[in-house]
């Protein structure tokens, strides 16, 4: 048992003009953030909101989309920002693929680095510390 939720986050949109563009299905939580931007989160439905290109193409005209899918109890995450009906970037991990396998686009990454974040590291606005985990390179 996990979780298996998506949201969005839409720049300069009202709650009104997302909740036109909306996946019908799942009870869908929005609210307004600082900034001016709206947020929507619901549990994921079928392949999740990444996965959505003609939704995400239509949502980002004229304006910044940011997207998130996760299903812990398999561990699967996916995030991806569009903007101007196109998809910036997106990195993609789904660990029934493989332990470390890791899409991302546009630019693949052919051999991912991995780097342990230390905790305790993040005081005062101070930097994360990072050290390279051996072996996984």
């Amino acid at each position: 048992m996990g979780t298996a939720t998506s949201w969005m986050a839409v720049e300069g949109a009202t709650l009104e003009q997302l909740a036109t563009h909306l996946p019908r299905g799942p009870a869908w939580e929005a609210a307004i953030l600082p900034g001016g931007w709206a947020l929507a989160m619901a549990r994921m439905q079928r392949d999740g909101l990444v996965a959505e290109s003609d939704l995400l193409a239509r949502l980002s005209r004229g304006r910044r989309v940011v997207v998130c899918d996760e299903e812990s109890h398999v561990m699967y995450a996916a995030s991806a920002e569009w903007r101007d009906g196109r998809e910036r970037w997106a990195v993609i991990h789904a660990s029934e693929t493989a332990a470390d396998h890791l899409v991302t686009r546009p630019i693949p990454i052919a051999r991912p680095r991995w780097w342990l974040l230390r905790e305790g590291w993040v005081r005062g606005g101070g930097a994360i510390g990072t050290r390279e985990v051996p072996g996984k390179d």
